[in-house]
């Protein structure tokens, strides 16, 4: 029984390290799911702007080419009647 005691006695220092070790990990496990949280928020955030800045490129585009046709056609115009 006494030597029972003694084991235990010399493997407390492993046990708390174990221990200590394990309460590390649960922590780091904790910190990496808020990373990834926030990451995924920013991902998010990211992809919305990318789509509201798509929208808006889209419709400078539509917008310039529908000038571009109007002065296509009002250049038409002024050549035929520079030639009449």
């Amino acid at each position: 029984m006494n030597e029972n005691v003694c084991i235990r006695e010399e493997l407390q220092p492993c046990k708390d390290l174990f221990t200590f070790l394990i309460n590390q990990n649960l922590q780091l496990t904790e910190d990496l799911k808020q990373i990834k949280i926030q990451m995924n928020k920013q991902y998010e955030h990211l992809t919305q702007q990318t789509k509201d800045y798509q929208f808006k490129i889209d419709r400078l585009e539509q917008s310039l080419n529908e000038q571009i046709q109007t002065n296509q056609n009002l250049n038409n115009k002024l050549n035929l009647v520079e030639k009449n």
